[in-house]
């Protein structure tokens, strides 16, 4: 099925833009349902990934957060594997926007403060990444104001990886 949707995506991507928004959630879904060492989870996360280079980054990133902000706190397999992919084509979003309206991020920032708590190290780690794109996109003093409340030792592996991604950009 994913091969399919692929090829009838590079067919007619213009065709496709009008349901990028539910491509995706249908895409979590499916993600889902899979361990990371089924083979047909390459092929998902690499559609969403085409997907969401179509999107439009304001409209689908108020409903990826919308989304991924009603998935249950408890850390369940499932849920785990959709907050990661979500917080991933997040962080993808947020990184590549490079036009001038930006969309109001604060909804963002909520649910990445949230996913630092997370039981999934898996989930904690796509959030520290996603924070390390939202603090590219805010500034720093922007970023670290809006992220208040989250412990000194969440704050040390953000830093860490802030300041890996700076050298790493040099």
């Amino acid at each position: 099925m994913v091969a399919t949707v692929k090829l009838l995506l590079n067919r007619d991507r213009e065709a496709f833009k009008p349901f990028v928004g539910r491509g995706v959630e249908a895409l979590l879904i499916a993600r889902s349902g899979y361990d990371v060492k089924a083979h047909v989870v390459g092929g998902i996360e690499l559609l969403a990934s085409d997907l969401v280079s179509l999107a439009d980054p304001l409209s689908l990133t108020t409903s990826l957060t919308t989304k991924l902000q009603s998935c249950p706190d408890e850390a369940t397999t499932s849920t785990s594997r959709t907050l990661s992919m979500g917080l991933t084509l997040l962080r993808t979003l947020i990184t590549t926007t490079t036009s001038t309206p930006t969309p109001d991020l604060s909804p963002t920032i909520t649910l990445a403060r949230r996913c630092l708590s997370s039981r999934d190290s898996g989930v904690r780690m796509e959030a520290v990444k996603l924070c390390v794109g939202l603090h590219v996109q805010l500034g720093e003093a922007a970023f670290w104001s809006s992220l208040g409340g989250v412990s000194d030792e969440v704050k040390s592996l953000i830093t860490y990886y802030v300041v890996k991604r700076e050298r790493e950009s040099v």
